[in-house]
């Protein structure tokens, strides 16, 4: 998991510091981060939304499997 998390800061980093790569990013999410190396099972689309001043998404993340309750994860 630190991996991946690694490797989402890595593209965030390049996408705030490369306008041609955001652009890119943002136009084609599956090329872009199978040029970077991320690799997502066939079927699997990807949206890249932004931040603004005036607008902040929330991700809800897929529920694991298993069938966890809340309580079993630790709020950061």
């Amino acid at each position: 998991m630190a991996d991946k998390r690694m490797q989402y800061n890595q593209i965030v980093a390049k996408a705030w510091g490369n306008e041609m790569f955001r652009s890119k990013l943002i136009r084609d999410p599956l090329g872009t981060l199978k040029q970077e190396g991320v690799d997502l099972p066939p079927g699997v689309s990807v949206q890249v939304v932004e931040d603004t001043e005036k607008v902040v998404h929330f991700v809800l993340p897929k529920k694991p499997a298993g069938g966890e309750q809340a309580e079993d994860f630790a709020v950061c």
